[in-house]
C-alpha cells in the first residue's frame, strides 16, 4: 500500500528513492519526463519500453481508450447524480425548515398542510418562507 501525500516527505528526506523514483514515473505528464527517467534507472527502462510497447498494439490502445470513456462517463453520471440528489436534498431541507417555523408561529399543523410543503417546489418554499415572516395566519402565507 502508498501512501501518496508521504511520497513528498520521502522525496524531500531521500527516503525511498525506489518509492520516489516509482511516483516521478506514475506521474510524468509527457514522453520525455519518461524518457529521462528510464535513462536514469533500469527498472524504469523496462517499465517505458513495456509501456511503449503497450501503446503501439492498437488493439490494447484501443481497450485503454475504451476503459477511460467509461470512466469519464462514469464520473459524469455520477456528477449528475449527485446534482440531482444535491438539489432534491436543499428543497427537502428547505420544505423541513418551512414546517418547523410554521410550527414554531402558528402551533400544530395538518397532515394535509405538511404534504403539502413537503411536496412543494423550491419556488413555493421560498414564496411561503418570505410570506411567513409577517403573516397573521397560515392563510396569508399560502394566499395566492
Amino acid at each position: 500500500m502508498l501512501e501518496l501525500p508521504k511520497l513528498r516527505t520521502a522525496r524531500d528526506q531521500n527516503d525511498e528513492p525506489s518509492l520516489v523514483a516509482w511516483g516521478k514515473f506514475l506521474a510524468a505528464t509527457s514522453d520525455e519526463e519518461l524518457e529521462t527517467l528510464a535513462m536514469q534507472n533500469p527498472v524504469l527502462k523496462q517499465a517505458k519500453d513495456a509501456l511503449d510497447r503497450l501503446s503501439a498494439d492498437d488493439e490494447a490502445r484501443m481497450r485503454a481508450e475504451q476503459r477511460e470513456m467509461a470512466q469519464i462517463s462514469y464520473e459524469l453520471d455520477m456528477g449528475v447524480v449527485w446534482r440531482e440528489g444535491n438539489a432534491a436534498g436543499k428543497a427537502e431541507g428547505k420544505a423541513d425548515l418551512v414546517q418547523h417555523l410554521l410550527t414554531l408561529k402558528f402551533g400544530e399543523l395538518a397532515p394535509a398542510l405538511r404534504e403539502r410543503i413537503a411536496g412543494a417546489s423550491e419556488a413555493e418554499l421560498q414564496r411561503w418562507s418570505e410570506r411567513l415572516l409577517s403573516a397573521g395566519s397560515l392563510n396569508d402565507v399560502f394566499a395566492s
